[in-house]
């Protein structure tokens, strides 16, 4: 039998994790708005892979409580994963794809 806490805690780094990937998209409509720096950008949402890895290895998981948040950040984020592709190319290579 799965403990609670672990449970509630998995559903928390779940529900972290879409929260992570809507700030991210949020980051992305709006950062000329706000002055924000493409390579924070960059960075901020490539951080969001690291929550699929806590959301695979901390107790309390199952099937349905990784792939939940994980399948809804992807669609979260599949509006600006070509920018983000476009932009660590650029920031790797020097140049602009």
């Amino acid at each position: 039998m799965l403990d609670s806490a672990a449970v509630s805690r998995q559903r928390l780094v779940g529900t972290l994790a879409v929260l992570h990937s809507s700030i991210v998209v949020l980051l992305w409509l709006f950062a000329s708005h706000v002055g924000l720096s493409g390579r924070f950008w960059l960075a901020f949402a490539w951080l969001w892979l690291v929550w699929p890895v806590f959301l695979l290895v901390l107790p309390g998981r199952s099937l349905v409580r990784f792939l939940v948040p994980f399948c809804m950040s992807v669609l979260l984020l599949a509006a600006c994963i070509p920018t983000l592709l476009a932009m660590t190319a650029w920031a790797i290579g020097g140049f602009a794809p």
